[in-house]
């Protein structure tokens, strides 16, 4: 079970599946797929099959949405978590040395500051970095009430939020306390 502080991917593609499910699962039920017996839900009274079809869509959508965003916002603190390792403990490698020298700031800008090292100190990740940095605009919406209109140069799909993230963790050399 994932740590209710700090998300981490597989706790939340784990709550993602439940929730996933259990929608799917309700919906049935309201539809009356199920040969259980249920009161209906009052939400659902008087509304077509298209309407709560409808409703269901709207939901699993949303559980897609909050997923992408606690999934960038995970890979966001690992990135700063990793960021503090290096400082404090510090480390001796040149990009933890290079952080150390250009980074004074306490609460340092992720975008300006640490993944512009990272892309400086490993042109390899250079990509999946830029995609990241890519995906923090869809984060601060989220993050900040949703009540701009976002513009994205590409749609944020969970599965490919889910697998960048996944991808960065296994892929980068990020250090931990």
């Amino acid at each position: 079970m994932s740590n209710l502080e700090n998300k981490d991917l597989e706790g939340l593609a784990k709550e993602w599946k439940v929730i996933d499910s259990s929608l799917n699962n309700h919906k049935k039920l309201v539809l009356g797929y199920s040969v259980q017996t249920v009161d209906p839900d009052p939400i659902f009274v008087g509304m077509s099959k298209k309407e709560v079809n409808d409703y269901f869509e709207y939901l699993c959508d949303e559980n897609d949405k909050s997923t992408a965003f606690n999934s960038i916002a995970a890979m966001e603190a690992l990135f700063f978590l990793d960021f503090k390792t290096r400082t404090r403990k510090k480390l001796k490698d040149p990009l933890s040395r290079k952080m150390r020298e250009n980074i004074t700031s306490l609460k340092p800008s992720l975008e300006k500051e640490i993944l512009k090292i990272w892309k400086e100190h490993h042109p390899e990740f250079k990509s999946k970095i830029n995609k990241f940095s890519g995906l923090l605009t869809y984060r601060h919406w989220f993050a900040h009430g949703r009540h701009w209109p976002l513009d994205l140069k590409h749609r944020v799909d969970l599965h490919t939020v889910f697998k960048l993230c996944r991808e960065l963790v296994e892929e980068l050399p990020l250090k931990r306390m």
